[in-house]
């Protein structure tokens, strides 16, 4: 078997995930990045850029690889720490706001109790009563 023989199958591969890859990204090469993120909250915003220029950095680390043509300090390097970083800075983000919206504050809600409760006629005079 010769060596072009024995690496085929993996272009026949790579060829069929790539044209998966192309229709599973055509609306976002047909319409744009913009509208594909327009509706989006703006976490989610975030992250998707993200996911994108961490992708494209990669393809381009990848590319360069493949090509011998990489050096340690190409400055794709440093893009893919600063994305990497920002990944960070959003993830970071997320879990306060999860954090946040689990919280109680219990001064707040027994405030809005006594304030809901102190026109009711019973409440009072039972509160009355206690002092």
């Amino acid at each position: 078997m010769s060596r072009s023989e024995s690496i085929e199958p993996f272009f026949e591969a790579l060829d069929s995930e790539m044209t998966l890859l192309e229709s599973s990204i055509s609306h976002l090469t047909k319409d744009g990045l913009a509208a594909f993120i327009a509706d989006l909250p703006p976490m989610d915003k975030a992250k998707a850029c993200m996911t994108l220029l961490y992708a494209l950095n990669s393809s381009i680390f990848s590319a360069l690889k493949v090509s011998d043509s990489f050096t340690p300090d190409h400055p794709v390097m440093s893009d893919i720490r600063r994305v990497q970083t920002y990944m960070k800075k959003v993830k970071h983000a997320e879990e306060l706001l999860a954090g946040r919206q689990m919280q109680l504050d219990k001064p707040a809600a027994g405030r809005f109790i006594k304030h809901a409760l102190s026109g009711n006629d019973a409440y009072d005079e039972e509160r009355a009563q206690k002092k």
